[in-house]
């Protein structure tokens, strides 16, 4: 559990303690920190990270009333958060099928230019 608690934690403190003495100064700015699901809703089987992950999110909660009304702010966000009958339909789901590997120029809908815009800059009226 070490490990996990050194990378997942003691990462985020120092982090926090390299960037929140300039915003601090600044008086703006926010730290976003995120975690795995496990730090809110908590699975039995992954039950060491989820000690883990709940240790910076109840830090972070903390660190954000310490910081309130300085114009700093310090943000969690889970990610993963799953239910139980989620994760039942996901275990009937069959597995998804993988995409042939790119062999070439590759794009994806990311790198497509959107309609109000042109390779060229903003559509003009």
């Amino acid at each position: 559990m070490q490990p996990v608690i050194e990378y997942g934690f003691y990462g985020a403190v120092a982090a926090a303690r390299v960037l929140l003495p300039a915003m601090r100064a600044a008086g703006a700015g926010t730290l976003l920190f995120t975690t795995g699901g496990g730090s809110v809703d908590p699975v039995p089987m992954f039950g060491n990270a989820n000690a883990a992950q709940a240790a910076p999110r109840n830090r972070v909660v903390n660190l954000n009333k310490e910081l309130a009304g300085s114009g700093v702010h310090a943000a969690h966000v889970a990610s993963n958060v799953w239910s139980a009958g989620a994760a039942r339909k996901a275990a009937r789901r069959p597995p998804p099928s993988r995409s042939p590997p790119c062999t070439g120029t590759c794009t994806n809908t990311a790198t497509v230019p959107r309609p109000s815009s042109t390779p060229d800059g903003p559509r003009r009226a």
